[in-house]
Formats: C-alpha cells, sequence, structure tokens
C-alpha cells in the first residue's frame, strides 16, 4: 500500500503535503492558545477591540498587496527557467516597494477617515495607529515573503513564519508582559503583534536570502512595472471577490437571520474550514509546478501532474468528510447543545467539498496560465450567484439554505474552471479522466 502511494504521488509530493498539513495544524493550535490567552488576559470587550481592528488589517493588506503574492507564483518559476535574474532581483525590489508605499497610504487613509468620521479615545486610536502604520506593512511583507518561498517550492517552510512564529510569540509575549505588569492593554497586545509579525518577516527574509544568494552579487536590476501592475490588476480582483465569496453566507445570514443562527452557522463553518486544508495546501504546492510545465507548453505534463494533485485532495477531503460525519455531533455539543443544530450545516458542506474536489485544481490552473483575467470575471459572477442563492433560501430554510447556496455556487464555480481547462486546453485535470487515473497504476 505505501508503495502504491509513493508511486501515485510521488515520496517529494506527499513529505511536502504531509509537511504543510502539519505545519497549518500546528499553527491552528497555536492560534486558538493564542486566542484564550489574549481573551483571558484582556478580558471580553478589550478583545473584541483587538480583533475588529486586526481584521482591518487583514481585509486592508488584501489591497496593499495587489495581487503581487499571486503574480509573484506566477513568473518567478518562468524567470528562473529563463535566467532571467535580473527581471526577478527587479521584481522583488519593486513588489515590496509598491507594497510598502501602498499600505501606509492606505493605513493613513483608515487613520484620517477614523480621526475625522468617529469618535475615539486615545487610548483605541494608538491601538489603530500601531496597527494601520506598523502591522499593516509589516503583514503585508511578510506575505509576500511567504509567495516567493511558495514560489520557490519550499511550501513548508513558506507557512512556518506566519501560521506557526507569529502566533507562538504573540502568546509568549503577552503572557509575560502580564506576569511582570499585572495587565496587557489593546495597544500593547498590539504593539507585540507588530514585533511578532516583524520577527516572521525577518525569519522568512533570511530563508529567502538563502535560497537566492545569486541575487547579491548581482549588480543590474531590471523591471517592468507597467507588465506587473496589468498582470496583477486581476489578481487583486480575484482575491477581493475571493474573500467577499467566503463570507458572503455569514454577511447574509447577518442581514436575514437571527443571531443565533448566525452564531450556530460560524462555530459549524469554522469545523468545515477543516476540510479547505487539502485544497488550500495542493494549491500551494501546485502553483510553481503548473507554472513551470507551461513554460515548457507540456500540457501532458500539465494534465498528469493535476489528475495526481486532484486524487491527493480528493483523498484528504473524503476522509476527512467522514471523520466530521461520524464526529460532527459530538464535537459541535461541547459548544452547547443549541450548536448540534448545525450538524446538518456540517453535513451539506462535507457533501458539496467532496463532490467538488472532483473537479481538481482547475482554478490555479487558469490562474497560472494567463487566465487572470478569467478567473477574475468568474469569481465576481458567482460571488452574485452566491448572494442571490443566499438570499432566496435564508428566509425559507434558515442555516441550511445558507448551506446549501453557498456549496451549490462553490460546485457550479469548479465545475466551469474545470470544463473551461478542457475547453481552452484540451486537457481533462479532474477525476473524471480514467484514462490518467489507470495510468498511475
Amino acid at each position: 500500500m505505501k508503495s502504491l502511494i509513493k508511486k501515485l504521488f510521488g515520496g517529494q509530493t506527499l513529505m511536502k503535503f504531509s509537511g504543510t498539513l502539519l505545519v497549518k495544524l500546528l499553527g491552528t493550535a497555536i492560534a486558538f492558545l493564542s486566542q484564550v490567552a489574549l481573551t483571558n488576559i484582556l478580558g471580553a470587550s478589550e478583545y473584541g477591540d483587538f480583533v475588529y481592528i486586526f481584521s482591518w488589517v487583514m481585509t486592508l493588506s488584501l489591497i496593499a498587496r495587489l495581487g503581487f503574492d499571486n503574480l509573484t507564483i506566477h513568473l518567478l518559476p518562468k524567470y528562473l527557467i529563463d535566467q532571467k535574474q535580473e527581471l526577478i532581483k527587479g521584481l522583488i525590489r519593486f513588489t515590496r516597494l509598491f507594497a510598502l508605499v501602498l499600505s501606509l497610504v492606505i493605513g493613513g487613509i483608515y487613520l484620517l477617515s477614523a480621526f475625522y468620521l468617529v469618535e475615539t479615545e486615545m487610548w483605541l486610536w494608538t491601538a489603530n495607529t500601531i496597527a494601520m502604520l506598523v502591522v499593516l506593512p509589516l503583514i503585508v511583507l511578510a506575505y509576500l515573503n511567504q509567495s516567493l518561498l511558495v514560489a520557490l517550492k519550499k511550501t513548508v517552510i513558506a507557512n512556518i513564519p506566519i501560521l506557526i512564529l507569529r502566533h507562538l510569540i504573540l502568546t509568549i509575549g503577552v503572557f509575560l508582559v502580564y506576569q511582570f505588569t499585572g495587565t496587557v492593554d489593546v495597544q500593547t497586545a498590539m504593539l507585540i503583534n507588530a514585533i511578532a509579525i516583524f520577527l516572521a518577516f525577518a525569519m522568512s527574509f533570511w530563508w529567502i536570502s538563502r535560497e537566492m544568494k545569486f541575487l547579491s552579487k548581482l549588480k543590474k536590476i531590471n523591471m517592468v512595472p507597467r507588465e506587473w501592475l496589468r498582470k496583477s490588476l486581476p489578481y487583486t480582483i480575484y482575491g477581493g471577490a475571493s474573500f467577499l465569496n467566503r463570507r458572503a453566507d455569514i454577511l447574509m445570514l447577518g442581514a436575514i437571520a437571527l443571531s443565533v443562527d448566525v452564531a450556530v452557522y460560524n462555530v459549524s463553518f469554522q469545523l468545515i474550514s477543516f476540510l479547505a486544508l487539502g485544497i488550500n495546501i495542493v494549491n500551494q504546492i501546485a502553483k510553481p509546478k503548473i507554472v513551470e510545465f507551461f513554460a515548457r507548453n507540456d500540457l501532458g505534463k500539465v494534465e498528469a501532474y493535476s489528475v495526481k494533485m486532484a486524487l491527493l485532495n480528493f483523498a484528504f477531503t473524503l476522509v476527512a468528510s467522514l471523520v466530521l460525519v461520524f464526529l460532527g455531533k459530538p464535537i459541535l455539543s461541547i459548544f452547547g447543545p443549541e450548536f448540534e443544530a448545525g450538524y446538518e450545516v456540517v453535513m451539506i458542506f462535507a457533501l458539496g467539498r467532496t463532490l467538488s474536489a472532483l473537479f481538481g485544481i482547475s482554478t490555479v490552473i487558469l490562474a497560472m496560465s494567463d487566465y487572470q483575467k478569467l478567473i477574475s470575471r468568474l469569481e465576481l459572477v458567482f460571488l452574485l450567484l452566491n448572494i442571490l442563492l443566499n438570499y432566496l433560501l435564508i428566509p425559507i430554510y434558515g442555516v441550511v439554505g445558507a448551506a446549501i447556496a453557498t456549496s451549490i455556487a462553490l460546485f457550479l464555480r469548479r465545475l466551469t474552471d474545470y470544463l473551461f481547462c478542457i475547453n481552452r486546453f484540451k486537457i481533462n485535470v479532474g477525476l473524471f479522466n480514467l484514462k490518467q487515473i489507470i495510468s498511475l497504476r
């Protein structure tokens, strides 16, 4: 059995998948401990302020990155194959400087808007200032470094600084300050958060420097900013629409349903997010490989590799879904008896995710093959469909309606991307490609 699995996926792919999964699970556990520490030390009210401010940071960072993270993953493997070292150095420098300046501008606009439109106490204003002028630029740079490491096929290492080190430093820092002073406020917690993110950035920067030593020896640098900005804009639209798509159901429930429905659905959705680990990890691993195959115009390898990754994702999703079928209700009951009503939501999402996994990594293939405008338009179309379905089904079926609406929109989105791959590239990248699956034996 072990030899069969290695033959199907390759030892290196399995190691990357297992390593990245371990990092993400460990990061999730540390993040949970961090939340426990913050809620107990800050208190519910100040913790709410911390989460609200940092939520704005994460939202604005999506804009400030301007799609440069996906652009880097798309271009860097090509530049490495063509040995365009001067362009590599130019791309890294340009994206960092542009994103840094843009994040400071966006943070400044946010602070000015808050100053003139909202009456804010001085302590909260200080926390906002730290968040927008320190945390925001640092998190943007840290995510750009993560994308560089992913493009270099260092998937496991790429996730350690942000997912593990940041949460670990934040938790330890808050705990130590509380032990020595007896109190921690929002400003202090945000400052510790800034230090944690800076250390995450520094770690990823050091790893990149080790992997790309040749850049330090280069005296020349080449930049094509207009071309890079033109290619990054669709990624920005795609990222924004995707961000809203993942939250459309919660937003619609909050507008239409009761608060208790939102609470039940949110807990159920957090449980279901475990299923998305498979596709998220597979996408990270696959992106630079897909770019390489397209750069060599080898559609045969794109198809064969994509079917392997589809099998890996489907296997994980199926096993994870079965775990939730048997353990979903007991886990939900931990939060209280009223949350057991979310079991139907879990089952619907499990079915939807499993069926969607049949279509493989078609979205990544389109994103990494100069079809950025297409995927951004498709994401906007399915965002509108998701909102419409939630609007129609939530008043009738409540949280179950939200789950059905979101699952249908996800399924149709994956199906559309899959059909586009067949139409545009004449390759079958899903699990319906029996020829490729049989050839893997």
